[in-house]
């Protein structure tokens, strides 16, 4: 099963044996084309419900459904201080964790590293294990785009001197107790929210 975020809403890609929450109004497909058809009428009427795609192999149904997009591959932190503390910033006025684009040929645990360190000044990070995967549309440029963000948790030190990188529209940087941070998560995106705040 694949969850798929769009403005707050959820597409699940599933098989029609897996266990679909109730609330999930199911839509039955068989092939690329009719997939394609669907997505289309799906993005033009702005629907708000949480849907569910079932009726083929997921893993063909994934790949079909990628392809629809311009995909894009990203990489990102949660990191926790020895104090139990976690990072969080602030990008445009939302409560968020620092992610960014991977660029060409580097590998997915270094991308994460890389832009925590630059989008929070914390260095000296030490990745324990990778998270679950998630996975959001948004439109630039009229443009629909996929992206797919890989998520790990990092440790750090206590002592850094926290810098947001302002040009990436980052205007605070935080160090949150775990209260303060299920706080903040909870007012985040639904895509954070679901996914991280197991972890916290």
């Amino acid at each position: 099963m694949y969850k798929v975020f769009y403005n707050d809403r959820a597409i699940l890609l599933a098989e029609k044996s897996e266990n679909i929450p109730e609330k999930f109004r199911k839509n039955q497909l068989w092939n690329k084309q009719e997939l394609f058809v669907f997505l289309e009428k799906y993005f033009r009427l702005q629907s708000v419900d949480d849907i569910a795609i079932v009726g083929y192999d997921v893993s063909m149904m994934m790949v079909d459904f990628t392809t629809y997009f311009k995909f894009i591959t990203a990489a990102g932190g949660l990191v926790k201080k020895n104090d139990e503390k976690f990072l969080f910033i602030k990008r445009w006025g939302i409560w968020d964790l620092p992610k960014g684009k991977v660029e060409k040929n580097e590998l997915l645990e270094m991308a994460a590293i890389r832009e925590v360190e630059e989008e929070t000044n914390v260095s000296g990070l030490f990745v324990q294990k990778r998270l679950e995967d998630t996975f959001h549309i948004y439109e630039l440029e009229e443009t629909m785009c996929l992206k797919q963000t890989a998520w790990f948790f990092m440790l750090a030190d206590g002592h850094q001197i926290l810098k947001p990188q302002m040009n990436e529209g980052i205007t605070n940087v935080v160090w949150m107790d775990r209260e303060q941070s299920k706080k903040a998560l909870s007012a985040s995106y639904r895509s954070l929210k679901e996914t991280m705040m197991p972890y916290l």
